[in-house]
Order: C-alpha cells, then structure tokens, then sequence
C-alpha cells in the first residue's frame, strides 16, 4: 500500500513496529519469514526507507536472530545487503 501510496509516517510506523515484532522471542518460523519478508519490501523500495531502519536499528535486530531455516538466512542475507550504508 505505502508503494503506491506513498505516505512517510505509515511507513516509518511500519518499520517500527516490523522491527520491534522481530524482535519477539516467539516467532515460528511463517511469522519470521513473513515480517522479514515485509520489511524487505520497504526497505527495497525508497533509499529514505532503508535510512530509517537502520536508525531503527534493524539491522542489528536481524543480526540477533538464530535463522531455523535456509530461507529465513537467505531473507536475512538480503536484507543486510539492503541495509548497507
């Protein structure tokens, strides 16, 4: 929605809470996918985006979780790549 529709505070309130969801210790492994998965798609999508998640301090979020599949690594990989300044 926020690709079409640009609108800043939706999408800094998304990646805010996508990153404090990743966080949680109780994930399985769709939930860690899916939210890894939507915060690929923002990040991707506008430089400002993947500013804001690093300030958000994603990337030491994602580097904190134990991938449980290759799937989830490789969502994890990609993001990192993203996210590099």
């Amino acid at each position: 929605m926020y690709l079409q529709e640009p609108n800043e505070q939706g999408t800094s309130q998304t990646l805010s809470v996508l990153s404090e969801a990743l966080k949680a210790t109780d994930n399985d492994e769709e939930v860690l996918f899916r939210l890894l998965v939507s915060l690929g798609t923002l990040v991707y999508a506008n430089k400002d985006h993947q500013s804001l998640a690093r300030d958000l301090d994603v990337p030491d979020t994602i580097d904190s979780i134990n991938p449980p599949s290759e799937r989830i690594k490789q969502c994890i990989l990609e993001l990192k790549t993203a996210l590099k300044e």
